[in-house]
């Protein structure tokens, strides 16, 4: 009787629209993208994978399922768009450095002409990686002259080179590009984006959708946040704080609230608001000096499954998605060297944690395809 009620409502509401000349909005899909980072070249010291990552220096080794590849290796595009596309992932943002160097090499003499080869629908846009770009000290980058110059320079260049791809993400029409560390800027960051964009679009009669890194265990700051498009966040690895399980942290009800102020500043100013998720962090393979807090992959011990911490992350960010954007962001697709990768791994029943100043005592498990599955899940959910 409830179910008939309904209908009925509903079907009335659909009448009146018509009859007031009016459609019914439509939806706006999901989209979910993942953060590709196109730096392999295969086994040996220059190949990014031996001695720099922490499932490599594991007591027994935890390797990719496709082992130490060769990112510009047609078989391992094909592999790892096949896998995205079969759990719900519709794009990847792809780590970009600069003109000619190794990931520019690898999207666009390797991946895009692949994309067109196959006529795929898999979408892609470029992830600019500030740090390695522009001046970075000490957290801070300087929007001085020298700054403009170069990401006018850069964002030429990738229009040149990417912005025309028929499998470009676009947004209303407008190329996306992510900014990773946006929140690094220093100086009159609106003006100056403000200006950038308004050069850009006189040069190359082409609007941007710029998407700021701006999101994290900072207060959001309206200023800052209208600069952009949208605003997201690419790494809430956070303070000291939160090393651990999340269960003993309270990591998950903070991060709801960072959520919660950041998605109010975006509506305030009419920024689009892209929440992202992660299965964790451990950068310690790569960076063992630094010793960053850990953010395992359980929510905490013996009684949480393998993987929860993950899939406790993508309900929390699906209550804030945008209606107008409905855009999801996976940190990451393979940065192994974080280990925030969902990639599949060879698969292996015994955790291991060892050695422990990497681990932090926490147990890893060659998870297989376990992220996919969950993100597949979480996904159809919807």
């Amino acid at each position: 009787m409830k179910s008939l009620l309904t209908e009925i409502i509903f079907l009335s509401c659909l009448l009146l629209l018509a009859a007031c000349g009016q459609k019914p909005a439509a939806k706006v899909p999901l989209q979910v993208g993942a953060y590709y980072f196109p730096v392999y070249d295969g086994p040996g010291p220059k190949g990014n994978w031996d001695n720099a990552t922490l499932r490599s220096k594991l007591v027994t080794s935890q390797l990719p399922l496709l082992e130490t590849y060769r990112s510009r290796d047609e078989a391992i595009i094909k592999q790892h768009i096949d896998w995205a596309g079969e759990a719900g992932i519709n794009f990847f943002a792809m780590s970009w450095w600069g003109k000619n160097t190794f990931t520019d090499g690898i999207t666009r003499d390797y991946f895009t002409p692949y994309l067109t080869k196959t006529q795929s629908k898999f979408k892609f846009c470029i992830l600019y990686m500030t740090p390695h770009l522009l001046r970075f000290n000490n957290f801070e980058i300087q929007l001085n002259i020298e700054a403009k110059n170069k990401l006018l320079a850069d964002f030429l260049y990738l229009d040149q080179t990417y912005f025309s791809h028929p499998n470009y993400l676009r947004i209303n029409n407008r190329p996306v590009v992510f900014i990773y560390l946006s929140r690094c800027f220093k100086g009159e960051v609106a003006n100056t984006l403000n200006m950038f964009k308004s050069v850009l679009k006189t040069r190359t009669n082409r609007e941007l959708f710029l998407v700021g890194d701006e999101i994290f265990w900072t207060e959001p700051k309206t200023e800052r946040i209208k600069a952009f498009d949208a605003v997201t966040a690419y790494n809430m690895h956070g303070p000291a704080k939160y090393h651990g399980y999340a269960q003993q942290t309270g990591f998950f009800d903070d991060l709801e609230a960072v959520f919660k102020k950041y998605q109010a500043a975006a509506v305030s100013t009419n920024v689009g608001f892209i929440p992202n998720v992660m299965p964790g962090f451990n950068d310690r393979g790569a960076w063992p000096a630094k010793m960053h807090p850990i953010l395992p992959r359980e929510t905490g011990l013996i009684t949480e499954p393998i993987g929860s911490f993950y899939r406790q992350y993508i309900q929390l960010a699906r209550k804030y998605l945008d209606p107008k954007l409905q855009i999801l962001m996976i940190t990451s697709w393979n940065q192994w060297h974080a280990d925030t990768q969902i990639e599949p791994t060879i698969p292996s029943y015994t955790p291991m944690k060892h050695p422990t100043e990497l681990t932090g005592g926490y147990d890893y498990y060659g998870y297989g395809d376990l992220y996919l599955k969950i993100t597949k899940e979480e996904i159809s959910t919807r």
